[in-house]
């Protein structure tokens, strides 16, 4: 069967009938393929667009929202913005442009509809505008006292309008940020505060070391044989909780003492190690403690390896 395809223009009733509906559906799949669709339509009123800047945001993120509409005979025209019952907010729904404040809830991925009235008095039109919920990058990582890998429960970390809480191991994670450059923050009572400038073009891992006077001691000291006699050039250094090496170490003079600062109170690990010693042959130990004041004194006793027996042929 052949089938003639509708020519505007034609006289013939049936196919001016095909024309025109053809000429709808052209419309209707213009309008589809628009950011903004006017659903209701007044000859002498017209949403134009609606922009949006960004073009997207994050959960929990602001987009600025401006009506582009026109009124032929030149009427003063009024807003208003809605969208989903708390999936956002506006700064003000009856202003031409308006800030946008999307819920935290929502999820990348998603696409939120936003609706606009325009009425100039008499008539209104209406129209809206999908606005893409897209990922952002997350920043990462743990809490610690400073110089150590010890880590530090119950820290606000903010970021943007992001926020989290350290657990029991230091560890905050923030998701959905856009890339931009962001100053990183941390706070505890107790604790003096954290401030670092961060640029996020993807993911990061970023460590938050922390200083604390109210929360660390001075720890001193001396090493020495079980005979009391000083050991020198000895290392001394406080060990994290996973038993790994922290940054505060210090190497016994010729007294065989040893000053610590800023060492986590609680229980801790100390790691003794020959730090150069030739006359001793010091053995590698480790000594528990509990630190519960700003200032300890703690006495260390090296173990050496003691020749029994030796042989001259």
């Amino acid at each position: 069967m052949d089938f003639d395809l509708p020519v505007i223009g034609r006289q013939s009733g049936f196919n001016k009938y095909w024309g025109l509906l053809f000429l709808f559906i052209l419309l209707l799949l213009i309008a589809e393929c628009t950011d903004t669709v006017t659903v209701s339509s007044v000859p002498d009123l017209v949403i134009d667009s609606i922009r949006a800047v960004p073009d997207y945001t994050l959960p929990g993120g602001q987009i600025e929202l401006t009506a582009v509409a026109s009124d032929i005979a030149g009427r003063n025209l009024s807003y208003k913005w809605s969208t989903y019952p708390h999936a956002g907010s506006f700064a003000d729904d009856t202003a031409q442009t308006t800030i946008l404040t999307v819920a935290g809830i929502l999820k990348a991925g998603m696409s939120l509809k936003v609706t606009l009235d325009v009425s100039n008095g008499g008539k209104s039109v209406t129209g809206y505008k999908w606005i893409a919920i897209d990922t952002g990058s997350t920043i990462s990582g743990y809490v610690y006292y400073a110089f150590t890998h010890i880590p530090i429960a119950g820290v606000i970390v903010t970021i943007a309008n992001r926020a989290d809480t350290s657990d029991s191991i230091g560890y905050y994670k923030l998701r959905d940020i856009r890339s931009d450059s962001y100053t990183l923050e941390a706070v505890k009572d107790g604790y003096d505060g954290y401030s670092s400038l961060v640029e996020l073009r993807g993911n990061r891992v970023q460590n938050i070391f922390l200083t604390s006077p109210g929360n660390t001691a001075k720890l001193t000291g001396t090493v020495s044989t079980m005979e009391g006699n000083p050991l020198e050039k000895i290392q001394v250094t406080v060990l994290n909780d996973d038993d790994s090496k922290s940054e505060l170490s210090d190497t016994t003079d010729i007294d065989g003492g040893y000053h610590l600062a800023g060492v986590p109170k609680g229980n801790r690990r100390l790691l003794i190690e020959n730090g150069g010693n030739s006359p001793f042959d010091v053995l590698t130990d480790t000594m528990a403690v509990v630190i519960t004041t700003d200032s300890m004194f703690c006495p260390l006793r090296g173990k050496m390896a003691r020749v029994v027996f030796e042989s001259n042929g």
